[in-house]
């Protein structure tokens, strides 16, 4: 991964970007920023916080500068994803099939028969839809 730049100068390959941000009149960034809140709030990208009298719905923070991630970072990147869905799925198959990971109390059976969002009757099932990576949404 990269280490931070820490001369505040912007890596090379946010140099395209970098310009045409700064062409733009600030008027321009803001009523952009604006446009992209009222989206974000039209779409229901937004989360709720209770407890607090200046309203509960508010959008998810973002920065209308994007993330430029390298080819070389996004490797990185999708080589800790793929491990990790790799490891849930097993997990989950064990859990729903084979049973191992309950069975030699490497995780108390009870966290799963005891949660609502368990579907036991969904043990030994065999459907289509079989892994993490099938009900994710493609990144």
């Amino acid at each position: 991964m990269r280490r931070l730049n820490t001369r505040a100068n912007p890596a090379s390959h946010y140099a395209p970007l970098l310009e045409m941000f700064s062409s733009l009149p600030a008027d321009e960034i803001r009523r952009r920023k604006h446009s992209a809140d009222l989206s974000f709030l039209n779409q229901g990208i937004t989360f709720t916080v209770y407890g607090r009298e200046e309203g509960t719905e508010r959008i998810f923070p973002y920065d209308l500068l994007p993330r430029l991630i390298t080819c070389a970072e996004w490797t990185h990147i999708e080589r800790g994803l793929t491990q990790r869905v790799t490891a849930l799925n097993l997990f989950l198959r064990d859990i729903y099939h084979e049973g191992r990971i309950l069975a030699e109390g490497v995780v108390p059976a009870k966290w799963f028969t005891a949660a609502s969002t368990f579907a036991g009757r969904c043990a030994d099932c065999r459907c289509r839809a079989t892994s993490i990576s099938r009900w994710s949404a493609p990144i």
